[in-house]
């Protein structure tokens, strides 16, 4: 008996440890997002839901029932999409992480379905690609643990622009932060990573998803970015209406063969170090050689030499009609719009050369490395400008 006392006294302190325990110790969980939270260790030894502190999972696409039985349809129902192809599922708008086997890789992207998304009608489509090592070059507003992909997506102000005007943006993500461009040194080259098969392959794969308008599928980015962009341009010919260019000049050894046929918007600052524009003699000024040459200056185009680039690619009058546009900021930055005319197949080149500005998607700026980069501009807000040139073109 008295053993049994004793057994019993003994079961019950260890109890009480255990609960004392379980409410000063945590475990350490994972959301599917990467979030961290701790429960209470407590639940975790009897498997119970700890009510509180756990992650929200990240959002996946969620397919909404839409079925239309026999008895709703009418025999002039047209369910096919504007573009033709059956119509998609529908999904909840939103911002989507996901990833797609591209070339023996994973490769990770974000899309934007815009408010009011329905799969009857067919969206137009932007890919969003992120400046070199994720920092968008001015697009980088905010810190945290954002992927590249999602700070351009939020930081560009897309996602609003996306719901207003109703198109998906996609924004894809480089290999550590950059992307094979078509310069010969990025890391992603350098490697052997094929970005034109991905982006081909992202919009094959977003266009068996959703409802794209393949009539309507354009390209922006800055810096790296830009710079992918237009090799997309000359090496996807078919695939894209037009392409937007920030503080991005034209890499030199896709020029002989690019085979562009679409229309061009480009914004480019006048301060830029690593994309200068050129004096009248064709010179780069003395303050931004060491700059420029750093960021791949002997394979990369001066700003001026792109925008003749693209006049000459796209059989334009080589002299472009010049505009100064109103100032409505007094930030030291004025913006004269060059548009080219006479352009080959109907397609449009038209350059905002912003005065004063340094590398950096307008009116954006990176408090960081401004003086790296130089000042942004209050004067132009890049992604109007950009959407309001893309909603016009299409193939």
């Amino acid at each position: 008996m008295k053993f049994l006392k004793v057994l019993g006294v003994f079961v019950l302190v260890i109890l009480l440890v255990v609960i004392v325990i379980g409410f000063v110790r945590h475990q350490k969980i994972e959301g599917i997002d990467g979030s961290e939270a701790r429960i209470p260790f407590i639940y975790s030894i009897f498997n119970w839901s700890h009510p509180r502190n756990v992650p929200e999972p990240r959002p996946m696409p969620e397919t909404v029932d839409d079925t239309v039985t026999d008895s709703d349809n009418s025999d002039d129902t047209d369910d096919t999409a504007e573009n033709g192809q059956p119509p998609k599922a529908a999904v909840a708008s939103g911002t989507y992480v996901q990833t797609l086997e591209s070339d023996g890789r994973t490769r990770t992207y974000s899309i934007y379905i815009p408010k009011n998304y329905g799969p009857n009608k067919s969206y137009p489509l932007v890919f969003l690609l992120h400046g070199g090592d994720g920092s968008g070059s001015g697009t980088l507003t905010t810190s945290g643990t954002q992927s590249s992909a999602q700070r351009i997506l939020t930081n560009t102000g897309f996602t609003q622009k996306a719901d207003t005007d109703g198109f998906i943006v996609v924004a894809p993500e480089g290999i550590d932060g950059n992307w094979n461009d078509g310069r010969g040194q990025t890391e992603p080259e350098l490697n052997g990573v094929d970005d034109v098969a991905f982006i081909s392959d992202l919009l094959a794969s977003l266009k068996d998803m959703y409802a794209v308008d393949i009539k309507r599928v354009y390209a922006t980015g800055i810096s790296n970015g830009s710079m992918l962009s237009q090799r997309l341009a000359c090496e996807l010919p078919t695939t894209f209406a037009a392409v937007g260019l920030v503080s991005g000049a034209m890499p030199k050894p896709i020029m002989s063969s690019c085979a562009a046929n679409l229309s061009v918007v480009g914004i480019q600052g006048t301060n830029d170090p690593f994309s200068p524009i050129a004096d009248s003699d064709g010179t780069l000024p003395n303050s931004m050689i060491v700059r420029f040459s750093a960021g791949g200056g002997e394979s990369t185009a001066s700003a001026t030499e792109t925008s003749a680039f693209w006049a000459s690619e796209l059989g334009c009058d080589a002299t472009p009609t010049k505009t100064k546009l109103p100032v409505t900021v007094e930030d030291g930055t004025f913006v004269t719009q060059h548009t080219y005319t006479n352009c080959d197949n109907g397609n449009d080149l038209v350059y905002y050369v912003v005065d004063g500005m340094g590398h950096s998607w307008p009116p954006n700026v990176n408090s960081a490395t401004v003086k790296l980069t130089g000042p942004t501009s209050k004067n132009i807000i890049a992604t109007d400008i950009i959407w309001s040139f893309f909603k016009t073109q299409s193939r």
